[in-house]
């Protein structure tokens, strides 16, 4: 049968791969940023030296450190006179840094959304703007910020029902540097459905005039991750694509919102975790954020036999990328973070992973920034923060991209019945795997988790009701990936 693999299959191809030799970043020690002052929403950025500032709430107060001279300084509070912050352990506080100036946003039930600015480094900030204050029974609620190419910031927020239903996603743009701001333009019409999800955190991206918004949607309990665009500063949001294929069906608001971030060209790489088909698991996709198409979309393999993935964050440039994610199952450690590598786009991530906090308590709720060359980290320890710093060094690669087929072989193909046979050629014991079925669209049809083969080296894979035709089977084992397609009859 001639393969003719579509680009879902093709990243499948190289991530399948032998690529590295060694992990390709070095991390620091963690430092304990706080250990009795709060621990909520931590965010974590860069100036342009590369010196991290990480900010994160205290009940209602929003602290502030940055590096200097290798050292944070001792925490200071963020000044919000009389309104005071609503934090979340998964949100409700957000920053955006450009050159010397520092956004901070939040939000004030009673007052709405404000922003507070530094054009110093945070050496000093200026009180409290008021961004956006809705009508009555509206409210503002998990605003995000991100600073255009002029220095601009722009706000989105969910704006709802007091009782937290009917919300939609709104942007509002400032023209003079966070003094004032225009009025909202609703940035989720382009979406399926009338609603937004109630209480799921959103991301902005912005090059030149171009801005996009990835946030969880909320059409009759279906629950995908969407991205709309605008091509024109944020007046106006016109085009949209779901980025996430497996329709999460949830009648209660699953608390978590996606990320995005930039690959090289027009490629753009978003985040986020569903449980749409069967356990909740973290998945990647991408598009083309110049013809908004959707490319691939993948489920994160597991470390764990029975682990949940929770909470999870990217971070890159170019073709250097890094996917953090918090996942359970550690043993006496609890949940710990993984942490995926490439610096040759997307082709390279899942061959590159690792535990990298492997600390007792419960790590979660990462932040993640990357710049020249390094990646920074903030996240939560138990009731405490930690930050550390990633090194990324070169990947050392092998000159010829090979599918790991070694392990893995089809029985049959046409399959028959709707049944999938697969052979375990090395006949290894406890040999687990996990396995996923996707259409050549990249629609994810079954995820079988942590399975093994049986006393003749032999899983079949029972398949869902599904048109006749061809589809692509992707294994992801300790010992590498592979994928080939099968045909249904």
């Amino acid at each position: 049968m001639t393969k003719t693999y579509l680009f879902f299959a093709y990243f499948f191809i190289f991530t399948c791969s032998h690529l590295l030799a060694q992990n390709g970043i070095q991390w620091s020690d963690p430092i304990d940023v706080s250990l009795t002052s709060g621990n909520k929403s931590p965010v974590v950025g860069t100036f342009n030296d590369g010196n991290p500032v990480l900010i994160w709430g205290n009940g209602s107060t929003i602290l502030f450190t940055k590096m200097v001279d290798g050292l944070f300084i001792q925490p200071i509070t963020v000044p919000t006179g009389s309104n005071s912050p609503n934090i979340y352990s998964f949100g409700g506080i957000d920053m955006a840094i450009k050159d010397n100036q520092i956004f901070i946003v939040y939000e004030n039930f009673d007052n709405g959304i404000f922003i507070i600015k530094s054009s110093d480094e945070g050496n000093s900030f200026q009180a409290p703007v008021n961004v956006y204050d809705p009508i009555p029974g509206k409210w503002a609620t998990l605003s995000s910020v991100a600073i255009d190419d002029n220095g601009n910031p722009l706000v989105s927020v969910i704006l709802e029902n007091t009782n937290e239903t009917q919300g939609q996603f709104v942007m509002m743009r400032s023209l003079d540097a966070g003094d004032t701001f225009t009025s909202p333009v609703v940035a989720s019409e382009a979406a399926n459905g009338d609603y937004v999800c109630e209480c799921c955190p959103s991301d902005i991206y912005t090059a030149g005039e171009d801005v996009w918004l990835v946030f969880r949607n909320n059409d009759n309990n279906l629950r995908d991750m969407w991205v709309t665009k605008s091509d024109d500063n944020g007046d106006s949001f016109d085009q949209g694509v779901d980025v996430d294929n497996t329709d999460w069906i949830l009648n209660s608001c699953p608390i978590s919102g996606p990320k995005i971030a930039p690959l090289s060209g027009d490629s753009l790489m978003t985040i986020w975790k569903s449980g749409g088909i069967g356990a909740i698991r973290v998945y990647i996709s991408t598009l083309n954020g110049s013809t908004m198409e959707k490319g691939f979309e993948m489920v994160l393999p597991l470390s764990n036999t029975n682990a949940i993935q929770g909470s999870s964050n990217i971070a890159g440039a170019n073709d250097t990328i890094g996917i953090v994610w918090d996942e359970s199952g550690f043993g006496a450690n609890g949940t710990d973070l993984m942490f995926a590598l490439s610096t040759n786009g997307s082709q390279g991530l899942i061959s590159n992973l690792s535990n990298i906090t492997e600390a007792t308590g419960t790590q979660k709720f990462p932040s993640l920034v990357f710049s020249d060359g390094v990646f920074h980290l903030f996240h939560t320890n138990g009731s405490g923060l930690q930050y550390r710093s990633g090194l990324v060094a070169d990947l050392v690669a092998t000159n010829e991209l090979v599918q790991n087929t070694n392990c893995f072989a089809l029985i049959e193909n046409p399959s028959t019945n709707r049944m999938i046979r697969l052979k375990n050629t090395c006949q290894l014991e406890d040999f687990k795997f996990d396995a996923t079925l996707s259409d050549l669209s990249g629609k994810i049809i079954g995820i079988w988790n942590n399975k093994n083969f049986n006393f003749s080296n032999e899983f079949n894979f029972k398949v869902p009701m599904v048109p006749t035709g061809v589809y692509l089977l992707s294994i992801s084992s300790k010992d590498g990936m592979w994928s080939e397609q099968v045909f249904i009859e």
